[in-house]
């Protein structure tokens, strides 16, 4: 049975650290840092939900053996088989963007506007249409 980490930080009678860097949307600062903890020995790194950062950060961590965890990411490239190094909590935009089509048609949508920008990373412009 799996167990909550607890207040002093273990579970299972291991010992967890959570450590925190706010790298923005910033992918070199996030390799760099991602860099820096795996040479330390950290086993997952979580971060932010854009496959510009998210992909070359699985890739680092691979060839130290890390975990990347991500609980928003709907990034199909996540999804796709690039890495294998990737926990994802949430399914592809294909397959979300198919379910509320198909819910929108049963309700008799029939217009809809779709807002993108390649502000927010690659995600954005690659919305399925």
């Amino acid at each position: 049975m799996a167990e909550m980490i607890n207040a002093s930080g273990e579970a299972n009678g291991l010992k967890f650290e959570l450590l925190v860097q706010d790298t923005g949307t910033d992918t070199l600062a996030a390799l760099s840092l991602a860099q820096k903890f795996l040479e330390e020995g950290i086993v997952a790194i979580g971060t932010i939900p854009f496959s510009d950062t998210m992909i070359p950060l699985a890739q680092l961590a691979a060839e130290y053996g890390g975990t990347v965890l991500q609980a928003q990411s709907t990034q199909v490239e996540m999804h796709l088989g690039i890495v294998d190094n990737f926990i994802p909590n949430v399914s592809p935009d294909p397959f979300t963007a198919a379910a509320a089509a198909e819910f929108a048609l049963s309700e008799d949508v029939r217009n809809v506007v779709l807002f993108v920008s390649d502000d927010g990373g690659s995600w954005s412009a690659r919305t399925p249409l």
